[in-house]
């Protein structure tokens, strides 16, 4: 379907048997497949509409397809390690105009998770220094339609009346 998703492949036929993610989002990285539990655990990018659709979340599904639960629901980019059943992680994100959180989470049998924040880091030091955070965009692309995201990196120095190159 032009996405990089999974499917259930019937190896002895050679052919799909169904499709089991689907969305005009990317599957990033298979982390564990669960056969006794019919899980996969994955990690994709462009599954929430209104967030950075390069930040990767953390996901777990069925093998049928249903199921999907977003492990890391947060709007940033996560970076998680999971304990050897899989049924919590640590999980670290952050955004480029923000200090990383780190979350403890559960993630329970009826596929509810609970998190608790055990550490947001503290970057007032490096504001107090004079670094700016980056600015977030998101502007149409040619197509006038699909959005393009991206971030503006400003010398700490910057004269809004000077002219300055652009680095793309």
């Amino acid at each position: 379907d032009n996405w990089a998703h999974l499917y259930m492949i019937d190896v002895v036929k050679g052919k799909v048997k169904h499709q089991i993610t689907k969305g005009e989002w990317v599957v990033r990285r298979v982390l564990k497949v669960d056969e006794p539990n019919q899980t996969i655990y994955f990690t994709a990018s462009g599954v929430n509409p209104d967030e950075d659709p390069y930040h990767v979340h953390y996901y777990k599904i069925g093998f049928d397809g249903k199921n999907m639960v977003s492990l890391t629901p947060q709007d940033g980019n996560h970076s998680a390690v999971f304990n050897h059943d899989y049924t919590m992680l640590i999980d670290k994100y952050s955004k480029v105009n923000e200090a990383p959180i780190t979350m403890v989470t559960a993630i329970n049998k009826d596929n509810t998770i609970t998190s608790q924040e055990v550490a947001h880091a503290d970057i007032s030091k490096i504001k107090d220094a004079g670094w700016v955070a980056p600015e977030i965009f998101v502007a149409p692309g040619r197509d006038g339609k699909t959005p393009m995201w991206g971030i503006i990196q400003r010398p700490t120095n910057f004269d809004p009346n000077k002219k300055y190159p652009i680095v793309e």
